[in-house]
Order: structure tokens, then sequence, then C-alpha cells
């Protein structure tokens, strides 16, 4: 039984020492960077779900309408990164582009219903920037900043619940430009980051696959032939 006791205290004990060791600044930070590029766009995804969720709760909107919608939009955009998340590890140029047009989606339908000028929602847009970078270099960015660009045209004005039914209300178009604005900008400068991560990779492989020099002409032999010989 003694036995049985001090092998149990020595595992708990490796335990806790491995966790201790886990926990290290070092290690933590090796393991974030180490990290698969689709496990963290999964992560930042689910993050950004839970975030939207909490701050509904805490503030909901004040039009009854707007808020059952936005509730049950949530509801199933947390869903669906918890089961993307849970299948992180799949591969594939359309399953990638899916979610980034899902992810645009889910973005602008939160942004009409939550006034689309001001809405807290705009940022979103930036993760998806982000994951167009990660995923497809500096195509990537152009291509999701293209995309957000179409979206914020269709988004200029608002609707509001009425009694008479959905009315169409002229949101601040000044806004709505220096929004746009500042995305352009973004996405042009993760697009140049991209071609000059490309590049340097790039430059790399080309000195990587550098041919090495011979030695040719008067001068010492090598030392493999220098050695002397046993008689």
């Amino acid at each position: 039984m003694q036995i049985v006791s001090e092998s149990a205290d020595n595992a708990f004990t490796r335990q806790i020492k491995n966790a201790a060791v886990a926990l290290r600044p070092a290690n933590i930070r090796r393991r974030v960077i180490e990290l698969p590029t689709e496990q963290a766009i999964a992560l930042g995804r689910l993050a950004l779900a839970l975030t939207s969720a909490l701050a509904v709760a805490i503030y909901p909107p004040e039009n009854q309408f707007d808020r059952d919608i936005i509730f049950v939009a949530i509801i199933m955009y947390t869903t669906y990164a918890f089961i993307v998340t849970a299948v992180a590890k799949a591969r594939g140029q359309n399953f990638w582009a899916v979610q980034q047009g899902v992810d645009i989606v889910f973005t602008s339908a939160m942004m009409v219903f939550t006034d689309s000028p001001t809405s807290p929602f705009f940022s979103f847009f930036v993760f998806s920037l982000v994951v167009g970078l990660l995923r497809w270099n500096w195509r990537g960015a152009l291509w999701t900043v293209a995309a957000i660009s179409v979206a914020l045209l269709l988004l200029p004005s608002h609707f509001i619940r009425t009694p008479s039914g959905l009315q169409l209300v002229d949101a601040d178009l000044s806004r709505v430009v220096l929004r746009a604005g500042f995305l352009l900008v973004c996405g042009a400068m993760l697009a140049y980051l991209g071609a000059h991560r490309e590049r340097t990779r790039r430059r790399f492989a080309q000195l990587a696959a550098w041919p090495r020099l011979r030695i040719e002409g008067p001068g010492p032999p090598p030392l493999a032939q220098s050695r002397p010989t046993r008689s």
C-alpha cells in the first residue's frame, strides 16, 4: 500500500514539474510561434465569435427585431467557429475560400443590423485581411480587400424597423469613405508585406542552392590529400 502511494506521489510530482516547464515563457513563445497557420486562424475566429457574443449579451441592440437576428447570427457563427476549430487541419483552396466568404458575409450582416457606419463589427474586416495574407500571401490580401470594398459599397445605408415595415435610412457617407480608405491602405500594406516576404524567401532559396566554388590552380592540397599514408 505504501509503495502504491509513493508511486502516485511521484507521478503527481512529475506532472507538476512538466506543467511548470510547459508554462515557462520561453516554451509558451515557442508553442505560439510554432502553431500551424490554420489552427491560429481558427482560434482567432473563435475568439472573435466569443467576444462578439459577450459584447451583444452585455449591450444588446434596442430594437427587438435587430436583437433577435443578431443573437441567431452570432449563435450560428460561434457554432461554425467551433466546428472549423475542430477540423482546423483540413486543407484545400475551396475550403479556405468558403471560410473567407463566410467571415466577410457575417461581418457585413452584423454591420447592417448594428448601424453600419458606426458598427463595432467593422474591425472584423481586419481579421479577414490578415487571414487572406496568411493563406494566399499578397494575392489573398488584394482579393480580400477587393471583396470587402464591394461589401462596403453595398452598406452605405442601413435598415430600421418601423410600424410600416423595414425602412432604408441613409448613413454617414463620410464615415463610410473614411473606413473604406482605411481598409484599402491596410490591404495595400499587407499585400506589400506579403510580396516582400515572398521575395525574401525566394532570395534565401537562391542562396541555399548556390553552387560551391571550386578552388583551382596552385596552392596547398586539400586536407584529405595531405594526410600521410600508412606504410
